[in-house]
């Protein structure tokens, strides 16, 4: 299988990269804040070393590095700009989240590739409506990080019935959907988390998964970080409380390192 070409080999590779890389992403803030997205050179720079493969199984061509080395390497490139950390590490973790799609879904997106660029936008407001072959998908969602660089994107729909009520995760390419430009935080504008809309779209079963598949909790008798091999099976929530948070330790961080300091009037 091609894959990305990949220099990092193991988690302190990777983390030593990101120490290095920090001074670099800070030069380059004005320009991503300027161009509300991450500069090209900088995508080039996190796919060169295959950043975005980090939780992919070697049999995607990834590195299956785990939570800890991702979470670490957020805190240290927002040393540098919290949106940059924030954008790779949400990438990376949104190709774990593909890797637990149908196999023709991931043949399909991965494309020969160790990992997809794409947001994973997922409050439930669209809706999927069963019809022959898969669902007709309705709605829009907000905050879909790193949308501007996407190759697929991911979103969440709401199947009803008269039986049951189910959500479930949908993958799509790209060009199939629309991006409505309408984010300009401060600070966080290089994130492009502009708003992902899609209108009566087809999408195939196999292009959708059951939201329980990233939600439940592993069976007592695997182990959650590596069951099947290689493969990430943590539940998601928690996940995504620990990759979220590690970009606003790093910011902290250097808040901390540059001696800011705030008078809270206590002598």
């Amino acid at each position: 299988m091609e894959s990305t070409t990949a220099s990092l080999r193991t988690p302190d590779e990777l983390l030593a990269w990101c120490a290095a890389f920090a001074p670099t992403l800070e030069a380059r803030a004005p320009e991503a804040e300027s161009l509300r997205r991450l500069p090209p050179e900088t995508i080039a720079d996190l796919e060169s070393v295959g950043f975005f493969s980090m939780l992919a199984p070697a049999s995607r061509g990834g590195q299956s590095f785990g939570l800890g080395p991702v979470a670490h390497a957020a805190r240290l490139l927002a040393h540098g700009c919290v949106a940059t950390a924030w954008t790779a590490s949400f990438l990376a973790l949104h190709t774990w989240m593909l890797t637990r799609f149908t196999p023709q879904l991931q043949e399909e997106a991965f494309a020969g590739r160790s990992f997809v660029k794409a947001p994973a936008a997922l409050s439930p407001t669209g809706s999927l409506t069963p019809c022959d072959g898969g669902y007709r998908l309705r709605g829009r969602w907000s905050w879909a990080t790193g949308v501007m660089h996407a190759d697929w994107v991911i979103v969440t729909g709401l199947v009803v019935s008269e039986d049951a009520l189910e959500v479930r995760f949908v993958a799509l390419p790209r060009p199939e959907v629309e991006v409505d430009d309408v984010w300009f935080m401060a600070g966080m504008k290089a994130t492009g988390s502009n708003d992902i809309v899609a209108d009566d779209l087809f999408v195939p079963t196999y292009r959708t998964l059951d939201v329980t598949a990233l939600t439940a909790e592993p069976s007592a008798t695997e182990d959650p970080m590596s069951s099947p091999p290689g493969v990430l099976r943590a539940p998601l929530q928690p996940v995504l409380v620990l990759v979220s948070s590690a970009p606003a330790l790093g910011a902290a961080e250097r808040a901390v390192g540059e001696g800011f300091a705030w008078d809270v009037g206590v002598e």
